[in-house]
């Protein structure tokens, strides 16, 4: 007997939507009890408010930003200067997003000893 393609996409999307789900649930079931714990404990919910811990939603955006820098001084080197395209892209990418780790780990540096200095 012959499994037609109908059936095989039919179970891959039951698989891949059980798996899904189940992906979604075990992380807000664990969420929910690690901030139970915290309660209990008393430490502060959110990560943002611990003092000396760089906030993840400005490296994300500063890593993001600096992307699409990345990007555009890719754009702009393969239409003046001629480089080849693939490796214009793939070089400022990776520059540009590293220089963005290193300028964030800097602001960080920076946080944690203001914030050493002022207590």
């Amino acid at each position: 007997m012959q499994i037609g393609p109908f059936v095989v996409a039919a179970i891959f999307l039951i698989v891949n939507g059980v798996t899904t789900f189940y992906l979604i649930y075990i992380f807000f079931n664990t969420r929910h009890k690690e901030r139970m714990a915290k309660i209990e404990n008393g430490m502060p919910l959110h990560e943002d408010l611990v003092p000396g811990k760089f906030p993840f939603g400005l490296r994300a955006g500063i890593v993001a930003a600096a992307v699409g820098i990345g990007i555009f001084v890719a754009y702009m080197m393969e239409t003046t200067l001629r480089v080849d395209d693939e490796v214009a892209y793939v070089a400022c990418i990776f520059l540009f997003g590293g220089l963005s780790l290193v300028a964030s780990y800097l602001i960080e540096m920076n946080r944690i000893q203001k914030a050493e200095t002022h207590v």
